[in-house]
């Protein structure tokens, strides 16, 4: 699980392109970035 206290060392832990899935997972499950915005350290 990815809180708040992870999310600043997602760019070391992950890929770019593991990051962008998670983007992607991300926006299909909530499109308007209404549930926990932010939460993961994603940009928008």
């Amino acid at each position: 699980m990815i809180d708040g206290y992870k999310a600043p060392f997602m760019g070391i832990a992950l890929t770019d392109m593991e990051i962008n899935l998670f983007k992607s997972i991300k926006k299909a499950f909530d499109p308007n970035n209404i549930l926990n915005p932010r939460k993961m350290g994603l940009p928008n």
